[in-house]
């Protein structure tokens, strides 16, 4: 608008320059006053329209202001894709990611009647999936995530929670059940490419209400709910079948996260316990896998049972679970206990009962060697992998010892013997590749040794499994 006044001026001094220096020189010098009063009434007539200019212009520019906060906000990048409304009360987010593994056994996995089966290499989609998550009225949020990897689509989660304070929050739809410190981890984050044996011990996702928040600023989370009730080491289905429930609840400390001791900030450590009663078939755990996922416990279906073997009464679970994390150094470690009470089975009646306790602990540690921040919630490189830019991103070593035993009660009543595992001792090691936020490479080796599980009584062979794994995220 300066530059248009310094336009007025120049204008008016060529019109009125000129007129003003005429005029003495003319010879009808009465007619002077006039036209010094029409030069006035023009110059007043161009201001006038100048200041209407400069309204008009200050009415365009909040108009402008007005409808673009009107416009919903779009933003495309890392790590998602998101919407947001003006006012900043509902936004929603999409993003996705894609695990393509590869299984390479370097023996025959197990025997069936003395005749060694297939090893099982394979390449597969371990998981793909599609999260679409956000926030509505500021208070709620909502989280969606189908998976498609494997033979069928399924939606795996499906939650609503409402915030009505940090330390009261409510949790309705399916989600993952709050037990195990290691499934509660993201897969994109958690440094195994699979779960130890304790996760197998434990349900995964199910549908209920939780009441859940944070304490002492954070330091002490707490998560009381009631659930179906999912089988161990699998989802749950769309419904509750045998009409009970499970109350779950779970407390986790992280007491020095704002000390001033930097070595202890990283440590958490917590409890979570389940109780519940089941009956029948809904309730039967999945299969129990080993380091190379491969089954190597389940519940007998074979026609040599007297009367179906199947749940029948009260389970529970405990699960104490640990964590420390310190600059590039990594630990984690849970162990579990869980009871159930089973009816049927081989050499049993419809009527008759037995308790199975099975245990199941494992500790994983992993160490950064390109000095990045080993995190609960993952390892982000400093600087991306780039053959031109110099960069390699993060490299992390890992290792894991996990030992899962199962009451010796359960067989061969409930398990048979020869193909059902009583024991498993897991080594794993290897390399996690973190190129840049997005992309992850891993390289893992699992040694699995095996107690039973065999024809005639014999042990099941040592697994001997190469695992290898591409993860996209975007």
């Amino acid at each position: 608008m300066a530059s248009g006044r310094r336009s007025l001026l120049w204008l008016l001094a060529a019109v009125g320059l000129p007129a003003a220096v005429a005029i003495p020189g003319r010879a009808d010098a009465p007619d002077v006053g006039e036209e010094l009063r029409e030069l006035r009434r023009q110059i007043q007539a161009l201001r006038q329209e100048v200041r209407i200019l400069q309204r008009q212009r200050e009415i365009d520019q909040e108009q402008a202001v007005e409808k673009a906060g009107q416009q919903p906000k779009v933003s495309v990048g890392a790590p998602n894709l998101s919407f947001r409304s003006p006012d900043s009360k509902y936004d929603l987010k999409i993003r996705g990611w894609v695990q393509a593994d590869s299984r390479w056994f370097l023996n025959a996995v197990n025997t069936t009647n003395g005749a060694a089966t297939p090893r099982g290499d394979t390449f597969l989609i371990r998981r793909a999936r599609l999260v679409v998550e956000g926030t509505f009225l500021e208070d709620f949020t909502y989280f969606f995530q189908p998976e498609f990897g494997g033979a069928n689509a399924t939606l795996l989660d499906a939650s609503v929670n409402y915030a009505l304070r940090p330390e009261f929050q409510i949790k309705v739809g399916r989600f993952k059940s709050p037990l195990g410190l290691e499934f509660l981890q993201s897969p994109l984050q958690s440094m195994g490419m699979e779960w130890s044996s304790v996760t197998g011990l434990l349900p995964l996702r199910d549908n209920g209400v939780t009441l859940h928040g944070d304490l002492l600023d954070a330091r002490l989370s707490y998560e009381v709910g009631l659930f179906n009730g999912g089988p161990d080491g699998a989802n749950a289905g769309a419904t509750d079948i045998d009409g009970t429930k499970d109350v779950v609840a779970r407390v986790f400390a992280q007491p020095f996260r704002e000390g001033n001791a930097a070595w202890l900030q990283g440590l958490g450590f917590g409890m979570a316990g389940s109780w519940g009663r089941h009956e029948g078939v809904a309730a039967r755990p999945g299969a129990l896998l080993s380091g190379g996922s491969q089954s190597i416990y389940q519940v007998r279906t074979d026609n040599a049972v007297t009367a179906t073997a199947e749940p029948d009464g009260a389970q529970w679970r405990w699960v104490p679970q640990i964590y420390h994390y310190q600059g590039p150094l990594g630990i984690l470690a849970e162990y579990v206990v869980n009871s159930s009470e089973y009816r049927g089975g081989f050499g049993h009646r419809a009527d008759q009962h037995v308790r199975l306790e099975n245990t199941a602990w494992h500790l994983d540690v992993g160490y950064v060697l390109t000095g990045e921040d080993a995190t609960y919630r993952g390892v982000r490189p400093r600087h991306d992998f780039s053959l031109s830019g110099g960069g390699w991103g993060a490299v992390q070593l890992f290792a894991r010892y996990s030992e899962l035993h199962l009451d010796p009660k359960a067989f061969p009543t409930i398990a048979n013997p020869a193909y059902s595992v009583s024991d498993a001792t897991e080594y794993s090691a290897g390399v996690n590749w973190y190129l840049n936020p997005n992309v992850r490479v891993n390289l893992h080796y699992a040694l699995t040794r095996f107690n039973a599980g065999d024809f005639n009584g014999k042990d099941r062979p040592s697994e001997h499994a190469v695992l290898t794994r591409v993860q996209i995220s975007f």
